[in-house]
């Protein structure tokens, strides 16, 4: 998923990505999130930067867009790939964050399975396991 990145590729969409990265990094949403939108304008098949412009968006409040541009993501990453959990966690925490908890478990233990070391998961899967049923309590308003 990476070559592009590290092999120096005069591609314009590159150097858009790795801008609005930057921009990403240091808090500036909006400008990063223009930067992105063109860099999967200028490449359809950029994985890296759906799975940015995800981030930058959930980080704005846009979490049905960010969830989009995860699924996008995921659709471009083999599931080989050793990023492909990446997309997925963040597309379960733009669930989580959208309440829409039935889904959340599922990339999560789903990221278990591809990368079963990482920090915390087993919490994060338990906690939204908890949190769907609580909701699932609620009387009708």
């Amino acid at each position: 998923m990476t070559d592009r990145l590290l092999n120096g590729s005069p591609d314009p969409s590159v150097a858009l990505y790795r801008e609005g990265k930057r921009l990403r990094l240091s808090g500036d949403a909006k400008a990063a999130g223009d930067l992105l939108a063109r860099a999967v304008a200028t490449d359809n098949t950029f994985a890296e930067a759906y799975i940015e412009l995800g981030q930058v968006l959930s980080s704005l409040g846009m979490q049905k867009e960010a969830i989009d541009y995860f699924s996008k993501a995921l659709e471009l990453i083999p599931e080989y790939d050793r990023l492909y959990h990446v997309p997925l966690y963040q597309r379960g925490v733009a669930y989580a964050l959208l309440g829409e908890w039935e889904n959340t478990p599922a990339d999560w233990r789903q990221v278990k399975s591809i990368k079963p070391d990482r920090t915390n998961i087993d919490l994060d899967i338990q906690k939204a396991k908890f949190l769907m049923k609580s909701q699932s309590k609620k009387p009708a308003q």
